[in-house]
């Protein structure tokens, strides 16, 4: 249980399926949000028991958000590298990150409408119905009534 885990979440070979990746993100979603309330309850009070100013609130409130992403990076590009591999493109592809932002400005759409469409793109392509230079085809689940 814990390989599969591991190789889910930190590796980047092999292939997932539509499926296993759109659950793998709402997981991780999951994750994040639980995350950042666990770290904001933790960070919310003073440890002198005076008043928040307004900078300290807003670094506050926006600290256990930012480090729930970068623990959950990592994941994320892996079950992407995997979804990636599975239509047949290289996990560099992912590279193209870096350029969300500056293209989400230039086309004055906000970064996390780029995102989501990144990720109903990646949760709507088919895999290749065959092996590939990646790996095999993920195993398909059988419906049973």
């Amino acid at each position: 249980m814990v390989s599969i885990f591991t190789w889910y979440f930190l590796s980047f070979k092999g292939r997932i399926s539509r499926r296993e990746f759109f659950l793998g993100y709402l997981g991780l979603l999951a994750a994040c949000g639980l995350l950042s309330q666990l770290l904001l309850s933790a960070t919310f009070h003073t440890p002198t028991g005076r008043i928040w100013s307004a900078h300290e609130l807003g670094v506050a409130l926006s600290m256990p958000f930012i480090v729930c992403v970068a623990m959950l990076l990592w994941p994320f590009f892996a079950i992407c590298a995997k979804r990636l591999h599975d239509i047949g493109l290289s996990g560099w592809w992912l590279s193209a990150v870096v350029v969300m932002p500056f293209v989400s400005k230039f086309a004055s759409i906000s970064f996390s409408t780029v995102l989501l469409v990144t990720v109903i793109t990646l949760s709507s392509i088919s895999g290749r119905p065959h092996s590939n230079r990646f790996g095999d085809q993920p195993p398909v689940q059988s419906k049973s009534t």
